[in-house]
């Protein structure tokens, strides 16, 4: 009987938990992809941050530094273990490499300078 009664609780805990899960999920609250978009915002702070101090000639250096920050944020430390193993350093070298891309295809639509760079050696 005893046994019985621990294991609908366990079973109520589990339920209750999966619901709040998916809840914050479809809120957009949580899970990995709220995690993923948060440290997409991190990233592109970094990465502006990284461009102004090392300059240009050193992207591997700021990348290496940019997922570093990342890593060592106070934002990443808060995220759960659980999502913590999920998103590797290759997740984000991905998602600083996406950033990138899209903060220079922005730069090449609006800031001249950088349109005329890119004209000159054919970068495309």
């Amino acid at each position: 009987m005893m046994d019985t009664a621990i294991m609908l609780v366990c079973l109520a805990l589990v339920l209750g938990v999966a619901v709040w899960l998916i809840v914050r999920e479809k809120r957009g609250e949580g899970g990995l992809n709220g995690a993923l978009d948060m440290i997409k915002g991190v990233a592109l702070n970094l990465i502006l941050q990284a461009e102004q101090t090392l300059g240009p000639g050193t992207g591997q250096f700021k990348k290496a530094s940019v997922i570093e920050a990342i890593i060592n944020s106070v934002f990443y430390a808060g995220l759960p273990g659980v999502i913590r193993r999920l998103i590797t350093y290759d997740t984000l070298s991905a998602i600083v490499d996406a950033v990138c891309d899209t903060v220079f295809k922005q730069q090449q639509k609006t800031n001249p300078s950088v349109k005329a760079l890119i004209e000159k050696d054919g970068v495309q």
